[in-house]
């Protein structure tokens, strides 16, 4: 019986939280939510799922919005309790640049590739 009003308290925590939010501190807790990328759903973020971790990580969230902390702090917080795969969109950085512009050098590549196959074809008609 005790475990089970823990359970039931723990579980409406979160959404008693979310109440005693002023509207910008409501805003903060969805625009963080959103780029967060929620470690138990494929693509979806932290706002959109529906996993357990979700609910924990939104929860940790209001938490921390509540307690005056910064989006920045909330989000670097997360990130080092979870690496930065766990924001939607990584930085730009030396290690992700491959990610950033590897679509971009790869349609260059199709382009050149093209138009050297269309060059060639008309020489040998």
């Amino acid at each position: 019986m005790r475990a089970l009003t823990l359970f039931l308290l723990a579980l409406l925590s979160a959404p008693l939280a979310a109440q005693q939010m002023s509207a910008s501190q409501r805003h903060q807790y969805e625009a963080i939510a959103a780029e967060l990328r929620c470690p138990a759903s494929v693509n979806l973020t932290v706002l959109e799922s529906q996993a357990p971790i979700a609910f924990e990580l939104k929860a940790r969230i209001a938490e921390r919005l509540l307690e005056g902390a910064s989006k920045e702090t909330v989000m670097t917080e997360l990130e080092q309790r979870y690496g930065p795969q766990i924001r939607y969109r990584p930085a730009v950085e030396a290690n992700t640049w491959l990610l950033w512009f590897g679509p971009l050098g790869l349609f260059c590549l199709l382009v050149v590739g093209v138009l050297i196959g269309a060059r060639r074809s008309n020489q040998t008609e």
